[in-house]
């Protein structure tokens, strides 16, 4: 899991706490669900059910709002939250408070990152326990106006619904078709998750296998390098050697899909790595197999079936 959450939230560490303000309006969770979560919350003004994550989009003002359910305890998920642990992320941390969410404990941060010749600022809301964490992140660049006290009220609406049902997967804009050896563990935003047991615990060696959409809007011009670049990205794995780099079309997008060889930072032990990237338009899918080296034989085959079974709705 921590291969996931390196890619899904920041690594962060503890700077000044400030007094606790109290978050917690109400007993019962109000607004609405968030789809893909089961956390509900009050929408801006302005703002559209975003496609390609869970959340909002202000498409006026280049602002939105994304809503993360992780399966990590709240303190593990939330132990880096410092100004070393922003910095190394290209971030600033402006501020760090504890809040409560309801029964839960959380903090609240703002931040600014400078990203496509832009400055960006930041509220993130974090609320957990031992089992789960909620990340809730409004983002605006700084040009569109003096938004801080409205996204920082937003994200402050954010509540879990332990009533609502389990997020579905018919929201997702894609299906998948046979997963031999595999097993749909959870969905975290617009990303599934699948390994051999159906369970996220296990031996960092083991089968691991995610499919999802790029969660911004983007034109990939140089597809090839693209796809380098993304692989050289992954998380816990370190020494990538290329072994195989070809051209693939699956569901009638042409991508690049790649096998790569490489040690995993924690144990030191030779991993297998798989990576397809399939381009659309203004979006890409993203598909990537971790196993250790010894059972490559058996799970390179799995990653690769499991990926000429994805299907665009609709397409």
């Amino acid at each position: 899991m921590r291969r996931v959450l390196s890619t899904l939230i920041l690594s962060l560490g503890a700077a000044w706490l400030a007094p606790a303000p109290a978050a917690d309006q109400a007993s019962a969770p109000a607004g609405e669900v968030v789809h893909g979560t089961r956390v509900r919350m009050t929408r801006p003004a302005g703002f559209t059910v975003a496609q390609q994550f869970s959340g909002y989009l202000n498409r006026e003002d280049g602002s939105s709002i994304m809503v993360t359910e992780l399966p990590a305890p709240f303190a593990k998920a939330t132990a880096g939250f410092d100004e070393a642990g922003c910095k190394s992320r290209g971030m600033t941390l402006e501020s760090k408070q504890n809040v409560s969410v309801g029964k839960y404990a959380g903090l609240l941060i703002a931040l600014s990152q400078a990203a496509y010749g832009k400055l960006y600022r930041k509220w993130m809301l974090s609320f957990g326990d031992d089992t789960q964490t909620i990340v809730v992140t409004a983002s605006w660049p700084e040009g569109a106006g003096d938004l801080s006290a409205a996204m920082k009220s937003a994200v402050l609406t954010a509540r879990l619904d332990e009533t609502a049902p389990p997020p579905s997967l018919n929201d997702l804009t894609f299906t998948m078709g046979s997963t031999p050896r595999l097993t749909l563990a959870r969905r975290v935003q617009n990303l599934l998750i699948y390994t051999e047991s159906g369970q996220l615990a296990g031996s960092r060696r083991s089968p691991f296998y995610i499919v999802g959409q790029s969660i911004s809007e983007i034109a990939v011009e140089d597809p090839k390098g693209f796809a380098r670049r993304r692989l050289g990205q992954v998380a816990g794995i370190s020494s990538i050697a290329i072994e195989d780099d070809r051209d693939i079309n699956v569901d009638g997008l042409s991508g690049r899909e790649l096998v790569a060889a490489g040690v995993d930072v924690k144990s030191g032990g030779p991993m297998s790595v798989y990576q397809t990237m399939l381009f659309d338009k203004n979006t890409y899918y993203l598909f990537q197999g971790l196993v250790g080296k010894e059972r490559k034989a058996e799970f390179l085959p799995a990653f690769k079936e499991a990926t000429r079974g994805f299907k665009r709705k609709g397409s």
